[in-house]
């Protein structure tokens, strides 16, 4: 369900969104009106994130007693759906694994068949991850 925050959310301050109208049209209306916009600036410069990028490594391998979290992004529009298991260590966020799933025209990604690897077996999906 896509609607304006002001409707839906009557508590945000009016001369909140008023200010962040100013700050940029473009985000106000994908943040605050919930409409699609043809931003071209990410949200992390390609230039910071790659100082975070550790060169030449691949999966780390599963360390017991370590807590663990996923993050999921749904396949949409012809995109891959991607896992991420990572963890913090002190400040810092580690990214453990990285998993994807591709599908094609004529078969798509089902989101339950993906969910459903993910959800039931984290073995396989230590298999499906480079061994992990």
């Amino acid at each position: 369900m896509a609607s304006p925050d002001g409707r839906l959310n009557p508590a945000i301050d009016p001369t909140v969104l008023a200010r962040e109208f100013r700050r940029s049209e473009e985000t106000f209306r994908r943040e605050y009106l919930a409409e699609f916009t043809d931003s071209i600036e990410g949200w992390i410069s390609p230039t910071l994130l790659d100082q975070c990028v550790v060169r030449n490594r691949s999966d780390l391998p599963f360390q017991p007693g370590v807590t663990y979290s996923a993050a999921l992004d749904p396949a949409s529009r012809g995109h891959d759906f991607a896992l991420a298991v990572l963890h913090k260590s002190d400040e810092t966020i580690i990214v453990d694994k990285i998993a994807c799933w591709t599908g094609t025209k004529s078969a798509p990604l089902a989101f339950e068949r993906v969910l459903g690897e993910v959800k039931s077996n984290p073995c396989e999906l230590r298999n499906k991850c480079s061994h992990w």
